[in-house]
């Protein structure tokens, strides 16, 4: 009969599928109301500020990596239908860069390092896929949650931020001298050894606060 050690899965390969399913696990409890969705979104930022303070770095970028991370309260303001087009826009994209800049760089020039001194592993090719699928899963959102369609224009804008929110992650983890924003804390854990609460979360924090900003500029003009 065959052991138990010879079937045993080695849960620490599965880091990015667990992660993917405590998502869903959080989604269903907050859609059954078991859980409160504002409670979840509370959290999160608060231990994302809790792995910038951990590190008592003395530099510009723990300020500006608050603010960025507090953004992500704003998607408490934001429609659902429209927190959901953000959500699938910034997913799509970080996905699509690390799988291609990964694994489909099949050109020299793809595989250039446009941020060498902040994200070293950030290709050109990585950034061209993530634009591409990230803008193309976005414009499809808008028409299957039906968003007015000027909504489909944000969608590279989003990729950009994101993008932008993502390297201001990086170079405060540079910066702190560590490799990911979890790195010795307990939030490593809770993200099933993948990254932290900030790696996470940086570039969906940098979207939700440009497009409330865009909201309340609309309002003034």
């Amino acid at each position: 009969m065959m052991g138990f050690e010879s079937i045993r899965i080695d849960l620490s390969r599965l880091g990015r599928w667990w992660l993917g399913i405590l998502f869903l696990i959080t989604f269903g409890l907050c859609h059954i109301n078991f859980l409160n969705l504002y409670f979840i979104i509370i959290l999160i930022v608060g231990l994302g500020i809790y792995e910038i303070l951990f590190r008592r770095l003395k530099s510009i970028w723990t300020g500006i990596l608050i603010v960025q991370m507090t953004g992500l309260l704003t998607i408490i303001a934001i429609p659902t239908k429209e927190a959901w087009f953000l959500f699938i826009t910034v997913f799509a994209n970080d996905a699509m860069a690390l799988c291609g800049g990964t694994y489909l760089n099949f050109f020299s020039w793809l595989k250039k390092n446009i941020f060498p001194n902040i994200s070293p592993n950030k290709t050109l090719g990585g950034f061209l896929y993530g634009l591409f699928f990230g803008s193309l899963l976005g414009v499809i959102s808008v028409h299957f949650l039906g968003l007015p369609f000027y909504h489909q224009w944000f969608t590279p804008i989003f990729c950009l931020v994101g993008t932008v929110g993502d390297l201001g992650g990086s170079k405060f983890k540079r910066e702190a001298n560590v490799k990911e924003s979890g790195e010795k804390l307990f939030t490593e854990k809770l993200m099933c050894g993948h990254g932290g609460i900030i790696d996470r979360f940086d570039s969906l924090s940098a979207v939700c606060l440009f497009w409330i900003s865009w909201k309340i500029l609309q309002i003034f003009l």
